[in-house]
C-alpha cells in the first residue's frame, strides 16, 4: 500500500498483514488508535514514513523460540512515537530461556515514548521480561530475576524498598517475599539490602553490580524513603 497521504487506523480498526505502508513525500504514514499486527506467522510489516501509536492503540506481535529465535517486526523507515499497548504472543509449549532477545520494532529516525501497557508471555518465577528502548529500536529480552528486585525493573534500588515496606506482613501478594518463606517480613528486607545496587545482565546467569552505597549511606536512603512515604500518605483537613 503506497502513495498514501496518511493512514489513520481508528479505535476498533485493524491493520494486519506484511508488506509496506508508505506515504508519498514523507511525514506520518500510519497513526494507530486500533490494532496493528503483521500477518499470520512470523512476518515483517514495513512503514515508509513515521509511525505514531496513540493511547488506545495496540501493537500485536508474535515471537517464536524454537528451533531458532524468530519474531514479527514492525520496520519503520522514519520516526516512531509510542504509547498504548504492546501485546506479544508465544506459541503454546515453547520455552523461553535467559538471554532470549527479540527486536520487535526498528525506526531509522528515532524512537520516542514508551508503551503504557504490556501483555507478555508468562515466564517462570526466576526469569522476567525487560522491554528495552534505544534511539533506533525496541527489544524484548528475557532476563534473570535478581533477588530483591521486587518491582521487576532489572535493578535493585529504593523503589523495591518501598514495595517491601508497603507489603510488610502480607501472606497473599508475595511479590516482595525475597526469601520465599510465604510472608513478607524482615528477612526480605535483608535480601533487598544484600543485593542493593545490582543490575540484571541479560544473557548471563549473574547480575552486574552497580555502585553499592556504604552502610551509612544506605541507612540515610532508607530513612529518606520512609519520610517520603509518610509525607505522601498524610491528608489535609480543612
Amino acid at each position: 500500500m503506497t502513495g498514501l497521504t496518511m493512514l489513520q487506523n481508528g479505535a476498533g480498526g485493524l491493520v494486519k498483514g506484511s508488506g509496506t505502508i508508505a506515504r508519498s513525500g514523507g511525514g506520518t504514514a500510519l497513526v494507530n488508535q486500533g490494532i496493528v499486527a503483521p500477518g499470520d506467522g512470523i512476518q515483517t510489516l514495513s512503514i515508509g514514513g513515521d509511525f505514531q501509536q496513540l493511547p488506545t492503540g495496540r501493537l500485536k506481535l508474535d515471537i517464536d523460540t524454537g528451533p531458532t529465535l524468530k519474531n514479527d517486526l514492525l520496520a519503520i523507515d522514519g520516526a516512531a512515537s509510542l504509547a498504548g499497548a504492546l501485546e506479544v504472543s508465544l506459541p503454546l509449549g515453547e520455552i523461553v530461556t535467559i538471554g532470549d532477545s527479540f527486536t520487535l520494532l526498528t525506526a531509522t529516525h528515532g524512537v520516542t515514548g514508551i508503551f503504557d501497557q504490556l501483555a507478555l508471555p508468562a515466564l517462570g518465577s526466576a526469569i522476567f521480561w525487560t522491554v528495552q528502548y534505544s534511539s533506533s529500536d525496541v527489544r524484548l529480552t528475557a532476563t534473570e530475576l535478581i533477588p530483591g528486585d521486587y518491582n521487576r525493573d532489572a535493578v535493585v534500588d529504593s523503589n523495591d524498598f518501598i514495595i517491601w515496606r508497603r507489603s510488610l506482613g502480607w501472606t497473599t501478594n508475595l511479590v516482595a517475599d525475597g526469601n520465599g518463606n510465604g510472608i513478607v517480613d524482615d528477612g526480605d528486607y535483608d535480601v533487598w539490602r544484600l543485593h542493593f545496587g545490582q543490575i540484571a545482565a541479560p544473557g548471563s546467569n549473574a547480575a552486574a553490580n552497580a555502585a553499592v552505597p556504604e552502610p551509612t549511606s544506605l541507612v540515610m536512603l532508607v530513612a529518606a524513603v520512609i519520610v517520603v512515604t509518610l509525607s505522601t500518605s498524610r491528608s489535609v483537613v480543612n
